[in-house]
This record gives C-alpha cells, sequence and structure tokens, in this order.
C-alpha cells in the first residue's frame, strides 16, 4: 500500500479508529473480497464490541473466529442467515449487502428519491434498494464507473475502508 493510493487515507483511518485490520500484521490487502464474517466484526467494532446476549444461532458459526460478532449483528437485525442456520461467515460480502447491513445498522432510515442516474439501477436486489439508495444519497458509495453500481460485484478490502470511513464521520457529524 503506497501513500498515493486513493484508499490510503481511509485505510490509515480505519486501521487507526480499529475499524479494520491487517490480513497479517504487516499487510493490509485491499484487493482481498471482504468476507460475511469480517464486515459483521466491523459493525460489532462500529458498536463497541457489545457482547452478545445468547449463543450464536448459525450452525456454520459455532466454532468461528467472528460467532460472538455475527451472534450480535444477528441479534440487533444487522445480518441476516443465508437460511435459518447457515451464515456462510467466509462467503464474500457484495456491494449491495455491504450497504444492507450498514442501513440496517442505521436502523432502516427514511429515504426518498431512486437510483435511476446509475445503468443498472435495475440489477440491484429489491431488498437492496432502499439502502443503496440511502448509500448513494448520503456519499457512502459511489459507482464502480460514472454510471454503474455493480451492486452485486464483491466488495474489496479499500472499498469497505472508503465506506466505512464515510459512514463513521457521517454518523459523528
Amino acid at each position: 500500500m503506497d501513500e498515493d493510493d486513493w484508499f490510503y487515507d481511509d485505510v490509515k483511518y480505519c486501521y487507526d479508529n480499529d475499524l479494520m485490520n491487517g490480513k497479517t500484521a504487516t499487510t493490509f490487502d485491499p484487493k482481498a473480497d471482504t468476507t460475511r464474517a469480517e464486515f459483521a466484526t466491523v459493525l460489532h467494532r462500529l458498536a463497541g464490541s457489545p457482547a452478545p446476549k445468547s449463543d450464536n444461532p448459525f450452525t456454520d458459526c459455532q466454532e468461528h473466529w467472528a460467532k460472538d460478532a455475527i451472534a450480535w449483528a444477528f441479534e440487533e437485525g444487522v445480518v441476516t442467515g443465508k437460511t435459518p442456520t447457515i451464515y456462510d461467515p467466509d462467503a464474500n460480502v457484495t456491494r449491495e449487502q455491504m450497504v444492507a447491513m450498514l442501513y440496517r445498522f442505521m436502523k432502516n432510515p427514511a429515504v426518498s428519491g431512486d437510483l435511476s442516474a446509475f445503468s443498472d439501477a435495475a440489477s440491484v436486489s429489491e431488498y437492496a434498494v432502499p439502502a443503496m439508495t440511502w448509500a448513494v444519497q448520503n456519499g457512502l458509495i459511489s459507482g464502480r464507473t460514472a454510471d454503474t453500481l455493480v451492486p452485486k460485484g464483491q466488495a474489496n478490502r479499500a472499498e469497505l475502508a472508503t465506506v466505512l470511513h464515510r459512514f463513521d464521520e457521517m454518523r459523528s457529524a
């Protein structure tokens, strides 16, 4: 990672504020995809890392390193499972899933407007339309290009750091 990288300030902010760690002690790996477990952990940290009130309900998370973060995020309605008993913690999170989780973290604020400025707006899943609209309107996410959101594209760690930095500053304003 170089200070000239477009994501440098965002990664530094997330690292300095203990929102994200490196993949290793010396490597952030900004181009790596973000997993569902990593993102639940980030949201858990944003909330102050509260202890979950009950055991993790997902059978595939019972021994997972992020089981407490996932259990907390599920209790708070921030994350959902792929089924009632499967979370799939090591699956990559998409851009629309990322903003949907942030939107639910904020307790589903009211939105107005649409995504018509983006040529791929129709490819945003129905459940994610309010969240994506909210994220665009609040400047949390922009297109991968001038007119595409790529909602089903994988969210890499640099994108996540950028969205988190913007989100944390928005919450603090």
